[in-house]
């Protein structure tokens, strides 16, 4: 046996909502798809599972019951109108489906789906209303929009059991998502599929498909990628693709026949999760203050060993550089003369409050604020490394308010300062000699 899906309902996840809490652990249910070449049965024991890189044992482990299975059979209606020729094909699987299963028959049109028939055993009568494409190209938007907006409003219905049913659904659709654009190889990322795999997991969704040409785009490409998308789709939510190289299949029987066949290697795995364990519980650390003054205590979050990465893989690349001691002691000084008290009042998120601002802007109908554009300034090239010690050097000289000593006779005088000066004279002003000329450096 090969255990090749094993999709958690997060994936099913609505089989956790009618979760039983016991003992602050909560009752899950996920579904399990295995391939088997022999007639094996897995067992609880056979199956990893693994929670949040933790293992998990399973409580149990069955295979669905028909009873408990809801299938959708959601049609392209945008489908080519050879499609014609299957209908005998789609009848024929919805009419001879077990008794007990229920099935809703739909048409993916412009972005949802038409629900000609609701989920019901009746399946002669859903079998009646299944009909021809309409044909049109691009009829139903996208499939991932329709797969979305379907699984979000999927009806809340409970079996005999009380437990929720196993939630499938079947798309008879090309893949192909007109909305990302282009079709080439290098083009293969579209968000609306993302989108369509999550809302199905959160809305525990198992999507099979069975791929057909679609009357608007064609082409190797848009095979190539319909069926890559329909790919991504099976293996995020626990399902399969169908298809037959890049053309139409002859016949879908041998398709829906593979399905049912799929469905019965199908189990239903229950297993204890302990709501703490999705980040829920941190790791704090408390410390309470030595100074009576201090009232109250800290708690610091801290991180689990698991959650922290080896500083030596984001610094390895960086080399040594030899620093010479004269920068060393001025970046020290510089550091020394630059540290303060932390205050966290002093700075502010610039972002959230230009956020604000443009917000209350628009609310106001006011001219959107703009950032006054800063202008640069030619200045002198001067030497960093000199200007920095001389900084260093004025915030280290002691300022008081003592005046500076008389200078001696027949001492040269100081060099003018720049700018204006305002200068006492004690005897009637002389002319003042011509300030000499400096050369610039």
């Amino acid at each position: 046996m090969t255990p090749t899906r094993f999709v958690l309902l997060a994936s099913l996840a609505l089989l956790a909502t009618a979760a039983v809490a016991q003992e602050n652990v909560l009752v899950t249910q996920a579904l399990v798809h295995a391939e088997s070449k022999a007639d094996i049965m897995p067992t609880a024991a056979s199956i990893n599972l693994q929670i949040n890189n933790k293992t998990a044992p399973l409580t149990s482990l069955a295979p669905i019951k028909p009873s408990g299975i809801q299938i959708a059979l959601l049609i392209d209606d945008g489908l080519s109108r050879s499609a014609g020729i299957q209908l005998n094909d789609l009848r024929s699987f919805a009419s001879t489906l077990p008794p007990q299963i229920e099935l809703l028959v739909g048409y993916m049109s412009n972005g949802s789906v038409r629900v000609l028939s609701p989920f019901s055993t009746d399946h002669t009568a859903a079998a009646n209303v299944i009909r021809l494409p309409s044909g049109l190209p691009g009829q139903s938007a996208s499939p991932y929009f329709c797969l979305s907006d379907f699984v979000k409003n999927w009806p809340q219905e409970e079996n005999g059991n009380g437990a929720p049913k196993a939630r499938i659904v079947m798309m008879v659709t090309n893949g192909v998502d007109p909305y990302n654009g282009s079709t080439r190889l290098d083009n293969q990322d579209s968000p609306y599929v993302g989108a369509a795999v999550l809302d199905a997991q959160r809305a525990g969704v198992a999507v099979y498909s069975i791929y057909y040409r679609d009357a608007g785009i064609r082409g190797g490409s848009a095979s190539f990628s319909g069926q890559s998308y329909l790919q991504q789709v099976a293996e995020g939510t626990g399902g399969e693709t169908y298809y037959e190289g890049t053309g139409n299949p002859v016949s879908l029987a041998p398709f829906f026949k593979q399905f049912l066949h799929d469905l019965t290697e199908t189990f239903i795995a229950t297993f204890n999760v302990d709501p703490a364990a999705g980040g829920r519980e941190h790791l704090v650390a408390v410390y309470a203050p030595t100074d009576d003054k201090l009232a109250g205590m800290m708690a610091y979050t801290m991180r689990y060993a698991e959650e922290l990465r080896d500083s030596r893989d984001y610094f390895r690349d960086i080399k040594k550089v030899a620093v010479d001691e004269d920068s060393l002691d001025l970046a020290k000084q510089l550091i020394k003369r630059r540290a303060a008290k932390f205050e966290p009042n002093k700075f502010v998120d610039g972002y959230e409050v230009a956020l604000k601002e443009l917000v209350q802007a628009k609310i106001d109908h006011a001219p959107i604020p703009h950032d006054e554009e800063i202008k640069p300034q030619r200045g002198k090239v001067i030497s960093l490394m000199d200007a920095l010690r001389k900084s260093i050097g004025d915030e280290e000289t002691p300022r008081t308010g003592a005046k500076k000593p008389a200078a001696k006779h027949g001492s040269k005088p100081e060099a003018p300062a720049k700018g204006i000066t305002l200068i006492k004279s004690e005897k009637p002003a002389a002319k003042a000699p011509k300030a000499a000329k400096r050369k610039s450096a």
